[in-house]
């Protein structure tokens, strides 16, 4: 297994994998472990109040919002494992290359055949980002590759030397050629 940074990869028989750590950004995370920590201690709250009330409407209410308590708590905790644990995944075999994606609670998986795949790269990706109140345009690096029916973009936030590594780990690869990381020519 090789690593570097927040990339590692690891050729096995049949398969490369390429996995790509969610970036973890602490104005996200930090805040959210704090609301994590309130929402227990509610939980308690709540808890001791369903479990030593007599009225039948205050029970009723009170495990009602015990009910939303308890979904607000799962997105919490299930958002910060996304965050600590997340990962973005490229595996490459002889047939295809598949990108999964973390998407919160969903991985969203596509599959490429591999004759379709070509001009694999690292490329500059303009996005909308605001900033000090106002919407600016801004670059981040992505690693891109070409289909018959679209580009395909992957990785996105890496610095460059995670980019480049990335580039060399699916070059060195048994399972692509030459020809999937030239650019068709349109002559």
């Amino acid at each position: 297994m090789a690593r570097k940074g927040r990339i590692a990869s690891r050729e096995i028989d049949n398969h490369l994998e390429v996995t790509i750590k969610v970036l973890r950004n602490p104005y996200v995370y930090v805040p959210l472990i704090f609301t994590a920590l309130v929402w227990v201690v509610g939980l308690f709250f709540l808890t001791d109040k369903v479990l030593t009330s007599y009225r039948t409407l205050i029970e009723m209410s009170i495990a009602g919002m015990l009910f939303f308590w308890l979904i607000l708590g799962g997105l919490i905790f299930s958002t910060l494992y996304w965050i600590f644990f997340g990962k973005e995944r490229i595996i490459v075999t002889r047939d295809f290359v598949q990108t999964e994606k973390p998407i919160h609670l969903y991985k969203r998986k596509r599959a490429y055949p591999l004759r379709d795949v070509s001009n694999i790269r690292i490329d500059n990706e303009l996005y909308k980002a605001k900033r000090e109140g106002e919407w600016v345009d801004e670059n981040r690096i992505v690693i891109k590759f070409s289909t018959p029916q679209k580009e395909v973009a992957f990785g996105r936030g890496l610095k460059p030397v995670e980019a480049e590594f990335i580039l060399i780990e699916l070059a060195k690869s048994n399972f692509l050629e030459p020809h999937h990381f030239t650019p068709i020519s349109k002559t």
